[in-house]
């Protein structure tokens, strides 16, 4: 019990949590991320030419999808369970000038 209090603690003021891995600022989950992008670019590219998109990035967590989309210009919409991850998602992309809308709830309460 005191240590999920310790850790609630160090999430809400000190917005730490060593058991929390950022996928973000991780280089390897980074680099994955960026694989995964250059495989999908193509198909996307292919049905919607080079125009804007809407995309929901489902458990974005802190933002390993989400920023590079919304680098290339796409309105992003992310959403998570986890408050702390989305905080960081939100930290992620005001450091890099970046809009997107975060929501914390589950993909089966998303309304268009």
């Amino acid at each position: 019990m005191m240590n999920k209090l310790i850790r609630k603690f160090k999430r809400s003021i000190l917005d730490r949590d060593p058991g929390f891995c950022d996928m973000y600022e991780s280089e390897g989950s980074r680099t994955a991320a960026q694989e995964y992008l250059t495989h999908i670019r193509p198909p996307l590219q292919q049905q919607f030419g080079a125009q804007r998109l809407t995309v929901l990035d489902a458990g974005c967590q802190a933002g390993r999808f989400l920023i590079p989309l919304a680098e290339e210009g796409h309105d992003l919409i992310g959403i998570d369970t986890s408050g702390f991850a989305l905080r960081r998602a939100r930290r992620h992309a005001k450091a890099k000038g970046l809009s997107v809308r975060l929501h914390r709830d589950t993909i089966a309460h998303l309304r268009r």
